[in-house]
């Protein structure tokens, strides 16, 4: 029993460490043509989410409360691949994202962009640019 309420209490700290919340919330029966589940209005209301939608690669990014990046403002974060997370904004209209594609150690290249709260967006491979970029999603199924 001391080790059941021991293990309870660690995962309960541990949850409240994990934001962001890592949720497939792709269907993975459609193959290539990438639908996300819709996530809710309750969910949406205060945060964006943010899908990986490459197939194969894990892609990272940062995210911040200014354009700026600063070290105290921001935060690193990743997704595998098909993957999406909720993330929350507590209580501001968005944030910053910047993704930096790196070629070698002394050439990359970086998109930086404002993500407004209640919206969905889409990191995925631009090929005709050959970088990672992101877009705006649909956050509802369509019927």
């Amino acid at each position: 029993m001391k080790y059941l309420l021991l293990f309870f209490f660690f995962g309960i700290s541990q949850l409240a460490y994990t934001q962001p919340r890592q949720m497939d919330y792709f269907h993975k029966e459609y193959g290539s043509n990438w639908r996300t589940l819709d996530p809710g209005n309750h969910i949406l209301a205060n945060s964006v989410l943010i899908g990986n939608y490459h197939r194969r690669a894990k892609v990272s990014f940062s995210l911040s409360w200014t354009d700026r990046f600063e070290k105290e403002d921001s935060s690193i974060f990743s997704l595998e691949a098909s993957f999406a997370s909720t993330f929350q904004l507590n209580n501001r209209e968005g944030c910053w994202i910047r993704i930096v594609t790196a070629f070698s150690k002394t050439q990359t290249t970086e998109v930086v962009y404002f993500l407004e709260k209640g919206n969905c967006y889409a990191i995925y491979w631009n090929g005709k640019r050959k970088r990672w970029d992101v877009a705006q999603a649909n956050c509802r199924m369509e019927e």
